[in-house]
């Protein structure tokens, strides 16, 4: 990406980038597996071209959890030269496991990406209307982190005045976005480059998350390529629907037993459709 000469020389960061550029290499056994895996060079290079033909329309990246999607954000950031990100996230948990992804780059310099010399961003956490408010701490930042539930408390001139300071906007785990909440911070960031990560490109409310598609990596090519382990299928028949969520539980369960006494370090996670239902579980 083109070099911007002012932030250049006033962003000691950004400066970092653009001299000491983050490389794409693929992990093989030339370079001892030190590398990218290909999905994730694939989806950046995706996205980069993207940018530099269609910066104003939204682009899409579908990524099943567990290829690498959160290093493939951070060195777009990095590799494109953006000078202040905005990372919206769905929940505290994820926004803090991002945060520090980003803080040392710990993943990037262990996969050779990315050298000592190149500096890791200042990171701002957004976690409640203050910090959304605190502009001079957010302009010395280079990647501001918040939950699209952090910014629907400012009134609409402190979202106009948030939003102004950030050249590119990346909404992770995209598909939880509520469009209620979603649509006021999207028109107000107006037409600078957006980016949806995701898992599928469908919302919560089964709507289209919109944008461009510019990479699609099924799990089904994720499963053949070896980035997932062998998937077991347990059938469980319960035919009165009252007792199916207990009969699944009971099966899950003995199935964690049985991986605790081979002294695996296994945990159990049940998904839901709704909080209420999850309390139910």
């Amino acid at each position: 990406m083109d070099v911007d000469d002012g932030f250049y020389a006033e962003n000691a960061t950004y400066r970092s980038w653009t001299d000491h550029r983050l490389t794409f290499a693929v992990g093989s056994a030339a370079n001892g597996g030190k590398g990218f895996r290909r999905p994730q060079r694939a989806a950046a290079f995706a996205v980069l071209s993207h940018l530099d033909a269609e910066p104003a329309t939204p682009a899409t990246v579908v990524m099943p959890t567990g290829t690498g999607k959160t290093d493939t954000l951070i060195s777009i950031i990095i590799a494109g030269l953006f000078r202040r990100t905005l990372i919206v996230v769905p929940s505290d948990a994820l926004r803090t496991q991002i945060t520090g992804k980003l803080q040392g780059l710990a993943t990037l310099r262990a996969i050779g990406a990315v050298c000592e010399q190149l500096t890791a961003p200042t990171v701002h956490v957004v976690d409640g209307a203050d910090a959304a408010k605190a502009l001079e701490a957010i302009a010395r930042s280079n990647v501001v982190v918040t939950t699209a539930a952090a910014l629907v408390q400012l009134v609409q001139d402190e979202l106009t005045a948030f939003l102004a300071l950030f050249s590119h906007m990346i909404v992770d785990e995209a598909h939880h976005v509520a469009a209620a909440s979603w649509d006021r911070i999207a028109r107000t960031f107006g037409a600078k480059p957006r980016l949806y990560f995701t898992a599928t490109p469908f919302r919560l409310d089964e709507q289209r998350l919109g944008g461009k598609i510019v990479f699609n990596y099924p799990l089904r090519q994720a499963q053949d390529d070896g980035y997932f382990q062998k998937i077991e299928f347990h059938p469980v028949r319960e035919y009165r629907k009252s007792h199916a969520d207990r009969a699944i539980a009971t099966q899950a369960i003995a199935l964690l037993r049985a991986d605790l006494e081979q002294s695996l370090d296994h945990l159990l996670i049940a998904r839901a459709s709704s909080i209420t239902k999850a309390k139910e579980l």
